[in-house]
C-alpha cells in the first residue's frame, strides 16, 4: 500500500480475497497456446483508474483516479466482445456479471451498483454493462470494482471465480499485464476502450467534447493552450476531427523518436530523440532529405531537454555509425557490439547532435554489462562493480545496457574534484591527489555545498585516504 489517500477501511477489507481467506502469492499464467483477446480496461476511453492486486492476485480491485473520486456509480463497459453468461445478485459478492469472450476466456465483475445486461446478451467492446458500486457484504461498503479474467482450463464451458484456486488468470489490458503477484499497485492506468475507432494521423487536428484541441505529432497529441496559440501555429483554417472524451489521453503522450517538430513562428526544426531535442541547421535538414515536420508551439519544443535518456541509440545519418547514450555521454558501437545489445532501434540524427554529447557520463550513471548483467556505478571517470545488495541499497536506480568495452575504459579511482557520499552514514569525501578526504559539514558548506554522489562503502574502501 503506497497511497495514503485510500482509507484504512479499504486496506483492511480489500487486502484479502473477496470471497475467500486463502490467496495465491503468485498469479497463474495462461497456457502457452491460449491467445488472449484484445482486452481493454472496462471503462470509457481515456478514464484513469488505480489497480490493486492486494492479497488476491490475479484478481484486481479498481478505484477511479484521482483519489477514488467518482468510483461509486462509474460506468462499466465491456473490455471486449462476448456473451453474458451470468448476471445476478450474489449473497456475498452483490451484483455480478460474467462474460464469455470465446476461446475459453471469461471476465467477471462483482460489487456492481447495477447491471445493464442479462444472460445471453451479446455485447461489443465499449458497450455499457453496468455501474461500479459496493453491493454485497464482502465489499465492506467501499465502492470499487472487483475484476477477474479467467480461462476455462477444464473445458466445462465456464470459469470459477472469487477465490484462490479458481480459474482466474493474470489480467491483460491493452497488451499490458496486471495482477502478476500480491501487494502490487498500478496508478493512473488509462483506458483505451473503444478509443481507436479514430486512427490518429500526424499533422491533423482532433477535438474532444470538452473543447480540447490537439495536433498529432509522432503519434502523440500536442494540445493547444488557446485558440490564439492554435492560430499562431498555422492551424487557423485546419479542419477539426471530433473524437470521444478521453481519446487524447489514450494515445502515447510523447512523440516517437525521430519526430520533427517545427516552430511555426520562425521555421526552426528540431528532431526528437530519447526525450531530448536538437535544433537542425538548414544544411542539416537538407542533408537529411528535408523530412516532414509538424508545426507546434515553441513552448512545446522548449519542454524538451538536450540530453537523450539513458539507453537511447543515435545513428549518424551520414555514415550509419551508432552511438549509445548514458549519463549524457556517448559511446560509438561497433557492428558486433550493436548486435550483442540485441540490435536495438536507433534514431537517425545529424552528427552535430551526437557531437553535443561528451564521453564522460555524469556522476552516478549506472552501466550494465549486457553480456553478464553486472552493473557498474560510474563517477569521475571511474567505475565500481556493484553487488546486488549494494545496488538495492542505492534504491535500485535505472541503468543503461552497454558493451563491456565501454565499461573497461573507466579506471578504478575517480578524478580529483569528485565528491562521493557514503550511502550508509552520509559522510562526504572529496578526491584530491588520487585520494579521498572526508569533509566536515563546515568544510563542505565553505565549498558551496557541492553535489555529491551516493556510493557504497565498498567503493570508498578501495580508494586510499588522504
Amino acid at each position: 500500500m503506497t497511497r495514503t489517500t485510500i482509507p484504512a477501511r479499504l486496506r483492511r477489507t480489500v487486502a484479502v480475497s473477496t470471497l475467500a481467506l486463502a490467496a495465491l502469492a503468485v498469479a497463474p499464467a495462461l497456457p502457452a497456446n491460449a491467445a488472449v483477446p484484445a482486452f481493454q480496461l472496462p471503462f470509457p476511453c481515456g478514464q484513469k483508474w488505480q489497480l490493486n492486486s492486494w492479497a488476491h492476485a490475479p484478481a484486481l480491485d479498481m478505484v477511479k483516479e484521482p483519489d477514488q473520486v467518482g468510483t461509486e456509480g462509474a460506468l462499466l463497459v465491456a473490455p471486449a466482445g462476448g456473451t453474458v453468461r451470468q448476471s445476478y445478485f450474489h449473497q456475498n459478492a452483490g451484483n455480478m456479471i460474467q462474460i464469455d469472450h470465446g476461446g475459453g476466456h471469461f471476465t467477471t465483475y462483482i460489487h456492481l451498483q447495477s447491471r445493464a445486461v442479462n444472460v445471453g446478451a451479446r455485447v461489443q467492446e465499449g458497450q455499457t454493462i453496468g455501474r461500479v458500486g459496493a453491493t454485497g457484504p464482502t465489499s465492506n461498503g467501499h465502492p470499487h470494482l472487483h475484476y477477474e479474467q479467467g480461462f476455462d482450463a477444464n473445458g466445462d464451458g465456464r470459469v470459477t471465480w472469487g477465490a484462490a484456486g479458481t480459474e482466474r488468470v493474470i489480467a491483460t489490458f491493452n497488451g499490458v499485464q496486471y495482477g502478476q503477484s500480491n501487494g502490487r499497485q498500478w496508478d493512473n492506468v488509462t483506458s483505451a476502450n473503444s478509443c481507436q475507432s479514430v486512427t490518429p494521423v500526424d499533422g491533423r487536428l482532433y477535438r474532444e467534447p470538452s473543447g480540447t484541441i490537439a495536433v498529432i505529432a509522432g503519434g502523440a497529441p500536442v494540445r493547444f493552450a488557446s485558440m490564439d496559440e492554435l492560430r499562431a501555429a498555422g492551424y487557423g483554417s485546419a479542419p477539426l476531427i471530433g473524437v470521444p472524451a478521453g481519446w487524447l489521453n489514450s494515445l502515447p503522450q510523447e512523440p516517437r523518436d525521430g519526430t520533427f517538430l517545427r516552430d511555426a513562428a520562425n521555421g526552426a526544426i528540431s528532431v526528437i530523440a530519447g526525450g531530448a531535442k536538437y535544433g537542425l541547421t538548414l544544411a542539416e535538414w537538407e542533408a537529411m532529405g528535408r523530412p516532414g515536420s509538424i508545426n507546434v508551439p515553441l513552448r512545446v519544443i522548449n519542454e524538451y531537454g538536450r540530453i537523450p535518456a539513458d539507453g537511447t541509440l543515435l545513428r549518424n545519418h551520414t555514415d550509419g555509425a551508432i552511438s549509445v547514450v548514458a549519463g549524457g555521454a556517448k559511446y560509438g558501437l561497433s557492428l558486433a557490439q550493436w548486435e550483442r545489445l540485441g540490435k536495438p532501434a536507433s534514431v537517425n540524427v545529424p552528427i552535430g547532435f551526437i557531437n553535443t554529447l561528451g564521453s564522460d557520463p555524469r556522476p552516478g550513471t549506472l552501466l550494465r554489462d549486457v553480456a553478464n548483467g553486472s552493473i557498474y556505478l560510474t563517477i569521475g571517470g571511474a567505475k565500481y562493480g556493484l553487488t546486488w545488495a549494494e545496488y538495492e541499497r542505492l534504491d535500485n536506480p535505472p541503468f543503461a545496457n552497454v558493451p563491456i568495452e565501454w565499461i573497461n575504459t573507466f579506471r578504478a579511482i575517480p578524478r580529483d574534484g569528485s565528491y562521493l557520499r557514503n550511502v550508509e552514514d552520509g559522510t562526504i569525501y572529496v578526491m584530491t591527489g588520487g585520494k579521498k578526504d572526508a569533509l566536515s559539514y563546515e568544510e563542505w558548506d565553505r565549498l558551496g555545498k557541492p553535489a555529491s554522489t551516493n556510493v557504497p562503502v565498498g567503493f570508498l574502501n578501495q580508494i586510499p585516504s588522504a
